[in-house]
C-alpha cells in the first residue's frame, strides 16, 4: 500500500518532463527534475513509514490477529525505502530514452531477488522471518549495485 501511495505519479512526471529537458539539450534541467522527484518522494515515503510504523501493532494484532508480527511488519517498511531507491536509475535511463539500460536494471534487479528466494528454497529456510530478511538484503543489494553502477558510469564527473 505504501509503495503504491508513495509514487502517485511523480516517476511519471520527472521522467516526462526531464526526457523533454534532454531533447531540448537541457541537462541541468533533466536533473533538477529528478531531483525534485526524488525529494518528494522521498518525504512522502518517510511520512508514510513513520505513520505505518506506528499502526503496525494495530496491524499485527486487529489485521492478522498475532501480536509478534509487529517487528516484522515495521522491519519489512525498508523494503519501501529500498524500492525508492531502486527506482533512481530505472527513471534515470528512461529520461535519456535508454530503455535497454533501464530493462537490464530492472531485470538484473528482479533476479537479484528471485536468487534470495532460490537461496531460501535451496536450503529449505522456510520462515517469514527469513523470507522478509532474504527479501530485504536482495532489496538492498540491487539498489546498492545500480545506483553505484549508475552514479560512477553516468556522473558528469566522470565524462
Amino acid at each position: 500500500v505504501i509503495s503504491g501511495l508513495s509514487d502517485l505519479g511523480i516517476n511519471q512526471t520527472a521522467i516526462r518532463f526531464a526526457s523533454r529537458s534532454v531533447s531540448n539539450g537541457k541537462g541541468d534541467s533533466q536533473m533538477a527534475y529528478l531531483r525534485w522527484a526524488f525529494r518528494l518522494k522521498i518525504s512522502l515515503v518517510l511520512l508514510l513509514l513513520i505513520i505505518a510504523y506506528f499502526f503496525a501493532p494495530s496491524v499485527a494484532i486487529n489485521f492478522w490477529k498475532v501480536e509478534n508480527l509487529t517487528s516484522l511488519i515495521r522491519l519489512n517498511l525498508l523494503l519501501v525505502l529500498f524500492a525508492v531507491f531502486s527506482t533512481i536509475p530505472n527513471i534515470y535511463f528512461q529520461s535519456l530514452k535508454k530503455f535497454g539500460k533501464n530493462a537490464v536494471v530492472a531485470i538484473s534487479q528482479s533476479l537479484i531477488n528471485v536468487a534470495g528466494i532460490l537461496f531460501l528454497a535451496y536450503y529449505n529456510l522456510w520462515s517469514l522471518e527469513y523470507v522478509v530478511i532474504v527479501s530485504l538484503i536482495s532489496n538492498f543489494t540491487g539498489a546498492v549495485i545500480f545506483l553505484i553502477r549508475s552514479a560512477l558510469l553516468y556522473s558528469p564527473f566522470m565524462k
